[in-house]
């Protein structure tokens, strides 16, 4: 029997596991921190439920529901409390409630009046060059007020990059597919808004999450295929020896294995292949990350003037405000917070900011509560927890499509070994899921 090795415990390695488990493979994962899930991780501190990465998923998310059902952890999922779905944006010193409808956006001082009827023409743009960044495609289709206003702080809320330089194609591809396909993406969105509601009978349950937070996933692997799991296992080079692989670490000694799955951030892989297979290497290291901090905030019901009354709120990059935005985390499940408390999750650094990382914990500090005044009139935190997460999101940024389609080409010549991460066709705990899943798809029947 072939044994595989896993070098990465993040979602994307896990998920691989679970899969070659179940097909009864010989297979260890190397992790080289003492925990698992990377930035899925959940803990809870002063009965507030703090998530490192992500918070939620959707619905449509099939390959992290697939996930669930290999670990029969469908009755954990839960939904977000209805009648709380406004979202809203910073602009001109207040935020402003993002409208939902013809009548209100008709109403929204977000927009100027020309703004307003720039997008009525949006029918009529031409078609975009093959590649084009967030911020041009947006301008070419809703006018430049537009695209700063919305489309600034939601790739700044997605990913932490700058929108003048995330491809949109890569980030997006179903926007350029309905582009290329029909007249006019105002018209398809509205048409497409319709049917959903008209299908799923309840616009306002669109978020899920796990019962014990977005962790537990996590906590249930190791549970399951923990003992197919070395943790404190910092690889640090891999050899091709008379048809096998030599994988070295430095606290584990030396692991031998006729396959391999690289589950790490790209630029990780692209130095453990350096020598197994430069050109791809080389492809891998171009891919760049961007630094995070989430700062999660618990706040006295009455200490707080917004009324927290949705998903959260986000900050165009020139506003002169460091933080990017914020979730309105017990606003949205329940459980995530004591009772007449709120729990906001904010986010701070990101390609616009780059050297708030170095800052203090006093100095963080001081920002969240200024801002956080001005933002939602708070008036006193109860609870403060700073994680900095350095790499935190890979960058999608214009060439990301010629590097993705290199590594594909490259990868047809590859046997014995597969890549598997969020750094190829998104950042999405869906995406990691799918491709740990697609990793080990080639020797499935072997």
């Amino acid at each position: 029997m072939s044994k595989y090795i896993i070098i990465g415990g993040g979602l994307s390695g896990l998920s691989a596991l679970v899969k070659l488990s179940l097909q009864g493979k010989d297979v260890t994962l190397l992790e080289r921190n003492s925990y698992l899930g990377g930035m899925v991780t959940t803990r809870v501190s002063d009965e507030y439920v703090i998530e490192k990465g992500p918070n939620a998923f959707m619905s449509t998310y099939k390959s992290f529901e697939e996930l669930l059902t290999l670990l029969e952890m469908n009755d954990q999922v839960i939904y977000n409390i209805p009648g709380k779905s406004a979202r809203y944006i910073y602009k001109k010193n207040k935020i402003h409630r993002l409208p939902e409808g013809p009548s209100a956006f008709l109403k929204t001082q977000l927009l100027s009046a020309k703004a307003k009827i720039r997008i009525l023409a949006e029918p009529f743009c031409l078609r975009g060059p093959s590649e084009e960044s967030v911020y041009s495609f947006g301008k070419r289709r809703f006018g430049d007020e537009v695209a700063k206003t919305f489309l600034d702080p939601m790739i700044s809320g997605i990913c932490a990059g700058d929108y003048e330089q995330i491809d949109i194609k890569s980030m997006f591809p179903k926007l350029r597919e309905i582009e290329s396909e029909y007249r006019s993406l105002l018209l398809y969105l509205l048409s497409f808004k319709k049917n959903t509601q008209k299908k799923s009978g309840d616009k306002k349950r669109v978020f899920l999450s796990l019962k014990n937070g977005m962790g537990s996933v996590v906590d249930e692997i190791e549970k399951k295929v923990g003992n197919q799991i070395i943790k404190n296992c910092d690889v640090v080079d891999v050899q091709k020896e008379n048809g096998k692989f030599k994988i070295s670490s430095l606290t584990s000694g030396d692991f031998f294995a006729d396959k391999i799955i690289f589950a790490t951030p790209s630029f990780v892989t692209g130095k453990l292949l350096h020598v197994i297979d430069k050109e791809l290497s080389d492809e891998l290291l171009k891919i760049s990350y961007t630094d995070l901090i989430t700062v999660s905030v618990g706040v006295d019901r009455k200490m707080i003037g917004h009324p927290c009354d949705g998903f959260g709120f986000l900050v165009p990059r020139k506003s002169g405000i460091r933080v990017i935005g914020g979730m309105f985390l017990s606003g949205i499940f329940e459980g995530r917070s004591p009772k007449g408390k709120e729990l906001i999750k904010c986010y701070i650094g990101g390609e616009h900011d780059k050297e708030v990382i170095l800052l203090s914990d006093g100095e963080l500090r001081t920002i969240i509560e200024e801002e956080l005044r001005a933002l939602l009139d708070l008036r006193k935190i109860d609870f403060l927890d700073i994680e900095r997460v350095k790499n935190a999101i890979p960058q999608y940024n214009l060439g990301h499509k010629a590097i993705v389609e290199n590594i594909e080409r490259l990868l047809t010549r590859a046997e014995d070994f597969s890549i598997a991460g969020n750094f190829l066709y998104g950042v999405s705990v869906d995406k990691a899921v799918e491709c740990g899943f697609s990793a080990q798809k080639k020797w499935a029947y072997l």
